[in-house]
């Protein structure tokens, strides 16, 4: 890492264009996976999300090759994963 590059990202992930929050009243590590996987851009055409950044390890039983595998299989088809 260069100096400055954690607060850059801290900035860009901080910016309301770029993340977005969605209350959920109950949920599964596997049912946000597809949640985030199904979920659509405004025109409906791509997906809204192109990636998942766990910071508050809520994916848990699963390894990061799972979880990307489900979100490619369920919704993120024509992306790449790890």
């Amino acid at each position: 890492y260069a100096h400055g590059d954690d607060g850059q990202i801290l900035k860009t992930l901080s910016r309301p264009e770029v993340v977005s929050i969605r209350k959920l009243d109950s949920w599964s590590p596997e049912e946000l996976i597809d949640l985030i996987a199904k979920s659509r851009s405004e025109d409906g055409r791509s997906p809204k999300y192109h990636a998942l950044i766990d910071t508050g390890a809520l994916i848990t039983g699963m390894t990061n090759r799972e979880v990307a595998e489900r979100l490619l299989r369920n919704g993120l088809a024509g992306l790449q994963g790890v």
